[in-house]
């Protein structure tokens, strides 16, 4: 095992969010897929996305992910509320770096493919967190050592100056004390990404109707 894939393995192995200890098998170019991904993302803003079709889009990424639309209530709600590109590009970049274990006893995320899977020439920061925040863990405390690993990534690669979750949220004002402690207050983070997200979502509707009326369409 030369350095570099040493360095591979190690790192998966440190962001293993189960106890595996076995060693991580590439098998596939990530670095050719991720840029094939930017690349699609890309021109997908470039065209102007509609929300019908988004909102088809993230249905067929959820159903290949083995959700089940019938019986899984939170679909619906992701899809009424958060309809937007880049909140939909952070939660497929979690569904697509979360790997097995090789005895498929657990599951890893790789936090460092997902933080260089956002794209700040097309992409919205707050917006793609958010599509992170809503698919990493399994409940709310996992939710939030996940996110903070995620940022920790986030830092290395010059995208904030956060180094967790709970001090971007702090930034935000979305913080509580508990007993003498600063937390992440998640209902206030939630209620205030959503009204985030109504703004940038009217904000895009009033730039394509002066863009329209201006073009004569």
């Amino acid at each position: 095992m030369d350095y570099r894939d040493r360095e591979i393995y190690e790192s998966a192995r440190r962001k293993s969010v189960s106890e595996s200890h076995e060693q991580l098998k590439v098998k596939y170019n990530k670095l050719d897929l991720k840029n094939a991904r930017k690349e699609g993302f890309r021109k997908g803003a470039e065209a102007g996305l509609k929300r019908g079709f988004i909102a088809g889009a993230m249905i067929a990424i959820l159903a290949c992910s083995g959700i089940s639309m019938a019986k899984n209530a939170f679909v619906n709600n992701f899809m009424r509320d958060t309809s937007n590109p880049s909140v939909e590009a952070g939660y497929h970049a979690v569904i697509e770096e979360t790997h097995r274990t090789n005895d498929n006893q657990g599951y890893w995320y790789d936090y460092s493919d997902i933080a260089s899977s956002f794209d700040a020439d097309t992409m919205d920061f707050d917006a793609f967190v958010y599509g992170n925040y809503k698919k990493v863990g399994w409940n709310q405390e996992s939710r939030l050592s996940c996110m903070d690993e995620l940022f920790y990534q986030f830092k290395l690669c010059g995208v904030t100056d956060c180094s967790t979750f709970l001090s971007y949220c702090e930034s935000k004002g979305v913080c509580k004390e508990v007993d003498g402690k600063l937390q992440v207050d998640t209902k206030a983070y939630e209620e205030a990404i959503r009204e985030y997200l109504v703004s940038l979502n009217e904000a895009r509707g009033l730039e394509e109707s002066i863009d329209n009326f201006k073009h004569g369409m």
